[in-house]
């Protein structure tokens, strides 16, 4: 009896089936599966925070006429049994769910990492310089040494010296840079280094401008090179513009007068010696006569009779 409905009939029952109500077909050893759009997670620790939606409409057209080319990755996840977790395609993923698609090519790799995740983003150009900064941060506040996180992301040590400086900024730059009003690094961290010398000029300098470019910044350290020059300039000439010396201005000290002390002893006037040294606290030398007397005498400060004059000479 011929069969009517005819084999080859048979082959395309599989299409017929609901993809959604179909288990995901595992492919051979180094092939992709196809996996189910519903089984799959994002993952929340991932490096990429942002994504453009514009692009993300177009990607979705494009999967829409000629589907998903390059498949995603995913590992199983720990944390909901039976789904997995992107380690690297969220775009191509989120561009799908977009499309309506039910499945998507993906490969298994259990073996995945946060370093794994920023290598695969900053080769393909797709993460914001803060994107790199925060992951830079999560790997050192884990204890990695920033020399390590270089190597391991295969970038220079000056690389994630320049990224790790976005963590901490003082707030005018910050807002500045999340705003998008400052976007090239380099200019960021001149900026940086700028606002430790002159907050206030940096302050001025972001204020009314949409976007600030190297140029500006250029432009911005040599404004503040000649106004460092105008201010030293007079410093470097010695405090005269012409560069002259100043003249020292001769300080006239008051002439200190010698005070004798006059002072009866036995009924005669005589004049204390009071720098010459004593033997006793209570002992003091006299002298007889004049100033040029030699006639001295050492005697008891209580044989002092009486303070007679005190006597001033120039």
């Amino acid at each position: 009896m011929e069969n009517t409905l005819g084999f080859g009939s048979l082959v395309d029952l599989g299409s017929l089936l609901d993809p959604a109500t179909s288990p995901p077909v595992t492919g051979s050893p180094g092939t992709p599966m196809r996996l189910e759009i519903s089984l799959i997670r994002e993952d929340p620790e991932q490096p990429r925070k942002h994504f453009d939606e514009e692009k993300l409409t177009e990607l979705a057209a494009s999967i829409t006429e000629r589907g998903v080319k390059t498949p995603i990755s995913v590992r199983k996840n720990p944390a909901e049994a039976g789904t997995y977790l992107i380690n690297h395609g969220a775009r191509r993923y989120r561009a799908s769910v977009l499309a309506g698609m039910k499945d998507i090519p993906a490969y298994v790799d259990d073996d995945y990492s946060l370093i794994d995740q920023t290598v695969e983003n900053i080769q393909r150009d797709n993460l914001t310089p803060r994107e790199i900064a925060d992951v830079i941060g999560r790997l050192m506040a884990s204890g990695m040494k920033k020399g390590e996180i270089a190597r391991k992301l295969g970038k220079s040590p000056a690389f994630v010296t320049q990224h790790s400086s976005i963590l901490d900024l003082p707030e005018v730059l910050a807002k500045a840079f999340n705003s998008g009003q400052i976007s090239d690094l380099t200019v960021l961290n001149d900026l940086n280094a700028l606002h430790k010398k002159n907050t206030g000029k940096v302050s001025e300098l972001l204020e009314g401008k949409e976007e600030i470019t190297r140029t500006d910044v250029r432009n911005f350290k040599e404004f503040m090179e000649q106004e460092q020059k105008a201010v030293l300039s007079p410093l470097a000439n010695n405090g005269e513009p012409d560069g002259r010396k100043p003249t020292k201005e001769k300080v006239v000290r008051p002439k200190v007068k010698k005070q004798i002390l006059q002072v009866s002893y036995q009924n005669k006037t005589v004049s204390l010696i009071l720098d010459k040294p004593v033997d006793s606290p209570e002992s003091v030398w006299i002298r007889f006569g004049g100033e040029d007397s030699k006639e001295e005498k050492l005697v008891l400060c209580s044989d002092i009779e009486r303070v007679i004059s005190v006597i001033e000479e120039s």
